[in-house]
């Protein structure tokens, strides 16, 4: 399997798996005040809970083979603005898990510092997201441009007989 195929299949996990959250969730749990949060707390801790598995693979599993990916794409060395994308990705997952596990805490008994907090880390969540993916984006045109037209042979293809 080669480095692109390894980036598009993480890519096409992460959107998988976002999309059975809001599919099969109740994903609005996250922007409810203290009150609502405990009042929906099934609804609110099974959303939570399977979200919490979400993060490893948009912020750990999609910045490895992006990284791996790139090295191959751009002769060796990964360029600097995608590592600081890549990078922020991984800084929204953590604040992602941030915002999961004061949520979480916050379901037996209502507490609205928690809750305010996780609404707080809701914010560089969203934005630090928005850089990260950018850059996945810009490294997605790289794939597609060099999909369409020849390359030479890279480290991941068979060797000439």
């Amino acid at each position: 399997m080669t480095a692109r195929s390894r980036f598009f299949a993480a890519l096409a996990a992460a959107v998988a798996y976002g999309l059975i959250l809001l599919l099969f969730f109740e994903v609005d749990v996250q922007q409810d005040s203290a009150a609502e949060l405990v009042a929906r707390a099934d609804d609110a801790r099974s959303f939570l809970v399977a979200d919490l598995f979400f993060p490893p693979i948009y912020a750990l599993l999609v910045p490895l083979t992006a990284l791996a990916f790139a090295r191959q794409a751009y002769g060796g060395a990964e360029p600097g603005w995608l590592k600081a994308a890549l990078a922020c990705l991984v800084i929204a997952g953590l604040c992602d898990w941030g915002e999961n596990i004061l949520l979480l805490a916050s379901l037996e008994t209502e507490s609205p510092n928690r809750v305010d907090a996780a609404h707080a880390i809701a914010i560089p969540k969203l934005a630090f997201s928005g850089l990260g993916a950018l850059g996945i984006l810009a490294l997605l045109y790289r794939a597609f441009r060099s999909r369409s037209r020849p390359s030479a042979p890279g480290r991941d293809d068979p060797p000439a007989a």
